[in-house]
């Protein structure tokens, strides 16, 4: 689902009407599901269709092969680790009796499958810059419930659109860093790295964003996967002093990046979409949106 804020100006001392703060976006993905109906879409296309629209020869294979990945996944589960372990690997006692008796069905394999929530917050108003600009800092998290089957990469997004004026992204260091929480269930390690963040030029429409590798297999911590994250972005654009009404619209994504896959962000008629080659979040239409007015 495509999440929008609306981030109303506040001009010097001017008076405007608002609403009391929201969070942006709090949205959680199911790893399987959001396969299975990537699944169905590609099916819709022929393997040169998919390659003409960019995809190789290894990532369909992967696409419509995640039903055998993803159970390869659980049995490897059932057959490597105890009760005791599964839990420390944030299995709940119910997701351990399906592991233990996994027999393959979708409603077996959503019910463990690893799940991704996204979080989005920010200003109610844009802050108004010495040089007449106006801005807003957006924080973005994302956090995994369980250790995804996914081992590639992965990435996370902003993307946002302005009204009437163009948008861009702020990139000082602070604003363009990237922060990924690695975890090894088994022995309650984790480490942390930064991972710088690509902007896009700027426009109607913008976007910054960065990858990283979902699994990390070297020193000084093994076997860990990036299980949270988070970061913060500042977006501007440029006063309209004639607009009745100026506004940003952003919202955050995150999905898989298989190998080879590209990266980027597009907003369009429908939204911002994040398009990972496949992307774990898809959807085609933005929630509606309000307008509010200065005064």
């Amino acid at each position: 689902m495509l999440i929008f804020a609306i981030l109303p100006i506040v001009n010097g001392q001017e008076h405007i009407n608002i609403e009391d703060m929201k969070i942006i976006q709090n949205e959680t993905f199911n790893e399987y599901t959001t396969m299975e109906n990537l699944y169905v879409e590609v099916s819709k296309k022929s393997d040169t269709q998919l390659k003409n629209e960019g995809l190789t020869k290894e990532q369909i294979k992967q696409i419509k092969n995640y039903k055998e990945d993803f159970n390869n996944h659980i049995y490897k589960l059932n057959e490597t680790y105890t009760d005791d372990q599964l839990k420390k690997l944030d299995y709940t006692d119910e997701q351990i009796k399906i592991i233990r008796n996994y027999d393959g069905s979708p409603e077996s394999a959503k019910a463990v499958a690893a799940g991704v929530t996204i979080g989005l917050s920010g200003p109610a108003y844009l802050q108004q810059e010495s040089n007449g600009n106006l801005s807003a800092v957006l924080s973005y998290t994302f956090s995994w419930s369980t250790e995804p089957y996914w081992k590639g990469f992965d990435g996370v997004g902003i993307g946002a659109s302005g009204y009437p004026k163009t948008v861009e992204f702020d990139n000082r260091s602070q604003y363009t860093r990237a922060t990924v929480n690695f975890y090894a269930p088994l022995s309650g390690r984790t480490y942390t790295e930064n991972y710088t963040m690509n902007i896009s030029a700027p426009g109607y429409s913008a976007h910054i964003s960065s990858k990283f590798p979902m699994k990390r297999s070297s020193p000084p911590i093994n076997d860990a996967y990036g299980k949270t994250g988070s970061g913060s972005v500042l977006v501007r654009t440029v006063i309209d002093p004639i607009a009745v009404n100026q506004y940003i619209k952003a919202q955050a994504t995150y999905g898989h990046q298989y190998v080879g896959g590209s990266f980027s962000i597009g907003i369009g008629n429908t939204g911002i979409g994040l398009s990972f080659t496949p992307s774990l979040v898809v959807d085609d239409e933005p929630s509606n949106i309000k307008t509010i007015n200065r005064r």
